[in-house]
């Protein structure tokens, strides 16, 4: 049987009902989990305060001393996002979209494990990551724009980048529009911002889900299917969770994880090994997360279900022995514990998120915007208001990066679409047939962007200061009562009392307790975001 590794990451969509203890008496209790990622040797949480903890039984892995094989929590950093575990290895992205790693890294050219006892900056502007397992060591980072990034051993990307087992140091650009991604080692799958599910890698267990199975390499996208919200895979076995709530499964079935009351430990006499083409599971499906001879999912009540090898979740649910090798071909629901399904995002909380609540209700008619969105709302209130059409009569494109153009003229409609009351251009980089044109004029003569300026440049990305700051002017230079403490603001700055004004009028509450991330580019979906929360009232 092939190595398996236990990859647990129930991730931004859900908060498990549990507290962690901490065994050891220098070690703090965990508490409330807003993320789980189980890997070979190690457990990672992150806490309802964004810490990270980590427990791995083989503690040198993280530069620690060794302490055997006794579940104890290590505070590892602070401000954390999310957290993805690799074999040994810990991929984390941070409040301010920074992701790091540290433990043992992917294998080097002689195949020797690279360990790294601190952490590591990769880049920056991600809104997610997915480490994969086994010894395909590939990792995928999503940013803040829905562009993929992939790095680590070639045979897990696509495309012209496929090269055997070769390694990617560093990360490139694989596509655009992607709303979120799972690195399984054998495949990789990823579900675009139009809600459509694709598949690349091996095709040893079917995992392509097109009928066959053989050890064949698709190295560019096959699409499986369409109206998708979240996905999940390991070496062999996928699962995808539909907008209607319902859960499909295909790929290898030795141990029943497929769900679908057969398994094929024995493929000479017993059950079917593979599962060629999707087939439905479970209803009303919130999330769902493949576990190395296993699955679980978190339906919309909050009850969570297992099927699969019993053994690797400790016989939790069905009074099994750990180290019985039963197996459950059909979901059973644990005993014991519970998931909180979050309604909707915080409207306080502008920062990204790249996958959807799995209430995956369309709103507006966008298929990239669903009611559980944090910016469902004022995408709503936008389109009601004039401000945007979309993109497209059926996408928003919540995640693409908004020009300075297009959020000057959505301040402009926002304050009715006035007409300028000069007609003269002094801009020599815009001309009257421009969509534009009227709101450049227009914050010109408001003292929204410089009076002095010759240039608009409009195709220029808009910021988060610029944002803030041409919001601010457009209410009036408003003076605020408190200034913010952020270490990335200086007071000296054009748009700090801009900062100022919008954390207090709850605009954007920053990136993290401490950074606002001034020069970090806005999306269309924040943008909507802060206008609403400034003009809604």
């Amino acid at each position: 049987m092939k190595k398996r590794i236990l990859s647990l990451a129930l991730v931004l969509m859900l908060c498990l009902g549990m507290s962690v203890p901490a065994l050891a008496a220098d070690s703090a209790t965990v508490g409330q989990v807003n993320t789980i990622s189980l890997g070979f040797n190690g457990l990672a949480v992150v806490d309802a305060n964004g810490t990270l903890w980590v427990s791995d039984p083989d503690y040198q892995d993280l530069g620690l001393e060794n302490r055997g094989t006794s579940p104890v929590f290590t505070k590892i950093m602070e401000n954390v996002r999310t957290v993805s575990c690799e074999a040994s290895e810990y991929a984390v992205v941070k409040t301010d979209g920074s992701l790091w790693t540290f433990g043992h890294g992917y294998y080097d050219k002689n195949y020797n494990y690279i360990k790294r006892f601190t952490s590591k900056k990769i880049m920056d502007g991600v809104v997610s990551v997915s480490a994969s397992n086994d010894t395909y060591d590939t990792y995928a980072a999503i940013k803040e724009d829905g562009s993929l990034w992939m790095w680590g051993a070639k045979s897990g990307l696509c495309n012209e980048y496929y090269d055997g087992d070769s390694l990617q140091t560093v990360p490139i650009k694989i596509m655009e529009n992607v709303r979120s991604v799972n690195c399984g080692g054998h495949v990789t799958t990823i579900v675009k911002t139009d809600g459509s599910l694709w598949v690349w890698g091996f095709n040893a267990s079917g995992q392509m889900a097109n009928g066959s199975a053989g050890w064949d390499t698709y190295k560019t996208p096959c699409k499986v299917m369409d109206n998708v919200v979240s996905v999940g895979n390991n070496l062999s076995v996928s699962a995808a969770v539909k907008a209607d709530g319902s859960l499909w499964m295909w790929g290898e079935n030795d141990c029943g994880n497929v769900g679908n009351g057969y398994s094929g430990t024995d493929y000479s006499t017993q059950g079917i090994p593979y599962q060629l083409t999707p087939c439905k599971v479970l209803d009303s499906v919130a999330a769902v997360t493949c576990g190395s001879l296993s699955v679980a999912a978190v339906k919309t009540d909050g009850s969570v279900w297992f099927w699969g090898r019993s053994s690797y979740l400790n016989g939790i649910g069905n009074d099994k022995d750990p180290y019985d090798f039963a197996m459950q071909t059909t979901p059973v629901q644990l005993k014991g514990i519970t998931a909180k399904i979050s309604s909707s995002a915080s409207t306080s909380k502008p920062t990204p998120t790249p996958t959807p609540s799995v209430t995956a209700e369309k709103v507006g008619g966008f298929s990239d915007v669903v009611k559980t969105d944090y910016f469902a709302d004022s995408v709503l209130w936008a389109v009601d208001k004039g401000i945007t059409a979309g993109t497209s009569k059926t996408t928003f494109s919540p995640n693409s990066t908004c020009t300075t153009a297009q959020i000057l003229t959505f301040l402009w409609r926002s304050q009715g679409s006035p007409e300028p009351t000069s007609k003269t251009n002094t801009f020599t980089d815009i001309k009257e047939s421009d969509y534009f044109y009227k709101a450049a004029l227009w914050a010109k003569e408001n003292n929204i962007v410089s009076r002095d300026s010759t240039v608009f440049n409009g195709n220029t990305p808009c910021t988060r200061s610029s944002a803030v700051l041409y919001i601010w002017r457009a209410t009036g230079f408003p003076a605020v009562e408190k200034s913010s403490s952020f270490t990335d603001v200086a007071a000296t700055t054009i748009y700090a009392p801009a900062v100022d004004w919008a954390v207090e009028q709850g605009v954007t509450s920053g990136t993290s307790k401490t950074t606002f991330s001034p020069d970090t580019t806005c999306t269309r979906a924040q943008i909507v975001t802060f206008l609403y929360r400034a003009f809604s009232k």
